[in-house]
């Protein structure tokens, strides 16, 4: 999700809403120290995210992210094995440790774990502002 919101959200936007909805205080987001890792190498590895953000940019970037999100300091040991892709181990290891009430991704490796993974919900971004949307219905008065 760091890289959609980097690219820009429009405006009423799953990822914008999300992200508006933390600015707002409605919902709190943790950001594990490794994805923003994984943001920085995600750009320098590909060359026309490299053009789109400068260094500055990115760290500019960070700093905001860093603004409204709580940064989880990285593991200390590898996160055991739970993923197809394990490069993913570390979110699931980190939202168990953090007792994450959700995990929301676009990452199709970890959507897959939703049926299996039953401690903490693993959902899209549609998804979670689906649930929320629902819940925010269901408590709302009946008039």
């Amino acid at each position: 999700m760091l890289i959609s919101l980097a690219l820009g959200t429009r405006p009423g936007g799953t990822i914008y809403r999300i992200f508006r909805l933390a600015d707002l205080g409605q919902i709190e987001i943790i950001v594990a120290a490794e994805s923003l890792l994984e943001f920085r190498t995600s750009i320098a590895r590909k060359a026309g995210l490299r053009r789109r953000f400068p260094p500055v940019l990115i760290e500019s970037f960070i700093a905001e992210v860093e603004a409204f999100a709580e940064v989880l300091v990285p593991l200390p040991a590898p996160a055991p094995p739970r993923c197809r892709d394990p490069r993913d181990d570390y979110l699931i290891e980190q939202a168990l440790l953090h007792n994450a009430d959700v995990i929301v991704t676009g990452d199709d490796d970890l959507l897959v774990l939703s049926e299996q993974f039953g401690a903490i919900p693993i959902l899209s971004p549609r998804q979670f502002l689906d649930q929320l949307d629902r819940e925010a219905a269901g408590s709302s008065p009946k008039g």
